[in-house]
């Protein structure tokens, strides 16, 4: 058993045969604090709050008292429901009160889980982010969709005609970046989420396959369709300056900022083979990252710089792999059933949205960064096809 204010953040290698190794994460985050239902706690207001303790990744719901780090217990008195959080020694640690009749349990009971894992972690959890990901249903539009953290909200943001691709949030929320393959090819466009509406990156870029913002304001990170390959452009707005990131006969796409502007990941095929590859925008240096397969693509940076998650291929099917920054090591994260490929973090890191296919239909879904606690996101229809999903970088005003 843990005790609860004495959690730690630990990041622990384990070898493997052959001298390798693999990233053994309880790792990044704090340990799974297991949590016991006690009295009260089977009324709908009580269910309600431990689903969303245990939707935040942190929390397991354990059957047995004695193996909870923290019992919760309900408690109604006249007009006041009282939440407490009793210790796995038997000591008071918290409690959260609120006036009946309650307005929106809904609502409440996110503050109320927001409140207990703020105070048991010092965390603040992602309740409040959103997540960017295209759908469509065979013979209609392609639509950019936009989804809460738990799945249960869906808005519809665009449906051009065309095919919508590859949105990407700024760091602030409030646009995305998106591909739009029409008439006159690829062509990157910005969604503004306040103002509901879309416009050209710019018109006079030509072929743009994906783009991503980066820390400095109007300025973007492009790969450019150019003499059949596709090259990689760090691109002033304002300015319309274009500056050449790489210039080979090789196609390098899928670019990825470390949220400090330092660190590009990239896919490459300059080894005859699709890999990863890491430039440092400082000192102009690139080095190789993945090795093993013939397929790794779709890198994305956790927020802290320290991890990122990629797609390779195994056996024929698509997995997650979560890796170090210096490439060193690395961990395998999904083993099916189906593909599963396209991560993206959670703004605190702690978790991560990704697609999974089975059958020919695509899904979103989550789970913990040690690939534990996979769910689906949404509860669309087995039609509705789900992919490119982008997370914000923090709380969103639901628009």
């Amino acid at each position: 058993m843990v005790r609860v204010w004495g959690l730690v953040f630990l990041l622990l290698w384990s070898p493997m045969a052959k001298g390798q190794e693999i990233i053994e994460i309880t790792g990044s985050l704090p340990r799974v604090v297991y949590l016991y239902a006690g009295a009260g706690m089977e009324a709908p207001f009580g269910q309600g709050l431990i689903h969303k303790l245990k939707w935040s990744g942190l929390f397991e719901e354990t059957t047995l008292e004695e193996d909870a780090d923290i019992t919760l217990a309900l408690i109604t008195q006249e007009q006041v429901q009282k939440t407490q959080v009793i210790g796995g020694e038997g000591e008071f640690l918290m409690a959260e009160t609120l006036n009946l009749p309650i307005a929106d349990s809904e609502e409440a009971q996110k503050l109320q889980a927001i409140h207990i894992i703020q105070g048991l972690t010092g965390r603040y959890p992602t309740f409040k982010s959103v997540i960017a990901y295209v759908s469509r249903i065979k013979g209609q539009p392609f639509r950019l969709e936009l989804t809460d953290f738990f799945g249960t909200r869906q808005k519809t943001l665009l449906q051009p005609k065309g095919v919508v691709l590859l949105p990407h949030f700024d760091w602030g929320g409030k646009r995305i970046l998106f591909t739009h393959l029409g008439n006159r090819g690829a062509r990157v466009r910005i969604y503004h989420l306040k103002k509901t509406l879309d416009e050209p990156l710019d018109d006079h870029l030509g072929e743009t396959i994906e783009a991503s913002f980066t820390p400095i304001k109007e300025e973007y990170i492009l790969a450019l369709s150019r003499r059949g390959n596709s090259d990689l452009l760090r691109y002033d707005r304002e300015s319309s300056v274009l500056f050449t990131l790489s210039n080979r006969t090789a196609t390098e796409s899928s670019p990825a900022l470390s949220k400090d502007g330092r660190h590009l990941l990239y896919v490459s095929n300059q080894s005859g083979t699709v890999q990863i590859y890491q430039k440092d925008l400082t000192t102009g240096e690139s080095k190789r990252m993945t090795f093993d397969g013939t397929y790794n693509a779709e890198p994305t940076w956790d927020p802290t710089g320290r991890f990122l998650a990629f797609t390779g291929q195994q056996d024929g099917l698509f997995e997650i792999f979560l890796m170090d920054q210096r490439g060193l090591k690395q961990k395998r994260l999904t083993f099916g059933p189906g593909s599963s490929e396209q991560p993206r973090f959670s703004p605190d890191g702690t978790q991560i949205c990704f697609v999974n296919k089975q059958g020919g239909v695509q899904k979103l879904y989550l789970m913990r960064i040690d690939g534990s606690y996979k769910r689906r996101l949404t509860n669309s229809l087995p039609a509705v096809q789900e992919f490119n999903p982008t997370w914000s970088f923090g709380d969103i005003e639901w628009p």
